[in-house]
């Protein structure tokens, strides 16, 4: 009788389909809470947005994205006022064109975004207050287009970069308590295309140390006050910087 009941069993078993991964075409916008507790895709092949914008959201965990692999164009993280966590980020591996953080108040960390490899288009880094650092972008050793780093009052420092090489552009303005730019040892290139190496208005910066490596730039251009002059050995142009009262 036991025999029969498991064969029973195991005849059942094998007609139960394997779970199919979810693949959802087009524009994905996640704008409260709710939207993201019935999120079900593990791919998206168009662009995601979580968050809404002007509005902010009401979301404060993305733990109902953890099957997500990849998003194909781009990817917004946006006026989340209450999101402190990336966590259910971690399965994503590819963003297909843009990926912007910005403007989430609360959002402490990019620990969530580890499995980033490879950003197809720009990587902006924008009005998060509460962000110290870019730990959690360890991952990411590709970026096809420009990387922005704009205005995050409270950051400090640029470790989770480490392992990036190349960009078309690369931007840091208005970081207040920005103090070196260590984390930046791997760029060693910022190729044609972009809008070169801007850095600018980073009021505590009192060091180019960890720009080492660069030695193959474009139009490259560096102001703020406390740094007279800057020089790179770079392949077309020198970085070279002046007093700005």
């Amino acid at each position: 009788m036991r025999y029969l009941l498991f064969l029973a069993l195991l005849a059942l078993a094998s007609t139960v389909p394997p779970a199919q991964a979810q693949v959802c075409e087009g524009t994905i916008i996640l704008s409260d809470q709710d939207d993201v507790d019935a999120f079900d895709c593990t791919e998206v092949t168009g662009s995601l947005f979580i968050g809404t914008f002007p509005n902010a959201s009401d979301i404060i965990s993305l733990s109902p994205l953890s099957g997500l692999t990849s998003v194909g164009e781009d990817l917004f993280i946006r006026r989340n006022v209450a999101l402190e966590s990336l966590a259910g980020l971690e399965s994503i591996g590819s963003v297909g064109d843009d990926l912007v953080i910005e403007s989430n108040i609360a959002l402490s960390s990019l620990s969530g975004l580890d499995g980033v490899v490879s950003v197809g288009g720009s990587v902006e880094i924008s009005s998060n207050g509460a962000l110290t650092s870019l730990s959690g972008l360890e991952g990411l050793a590709s970026v096809g287009d420009d990387v922005r780093i704009l205005q995050n009052s409270g950051l400090i420092s640029l470790s989770g970069l480490e392992n990036l090489t190349s960009a078309t552009g690369f931007s840091l303005l208005g970081n207040g308590a920005l103090e070196t730019l260590e984390g930046l040892e791997g760029l060693a290139s910022i190729t044609f295309g972009g809008g070169g190496l801007s850095i600018q208005n980073n009021n505590s910066l009192q060091s180019l140390s960890g720009l080492d490596s660069l030695r193959d730039c474009l139009v490259s251009y560096a102001t703020r006050r406390s740094i007279k002059r800057i020089a790179l050995r770079c392949t077309i142009a020198s970085l070279t910087a002046g007093i700005y009262s």
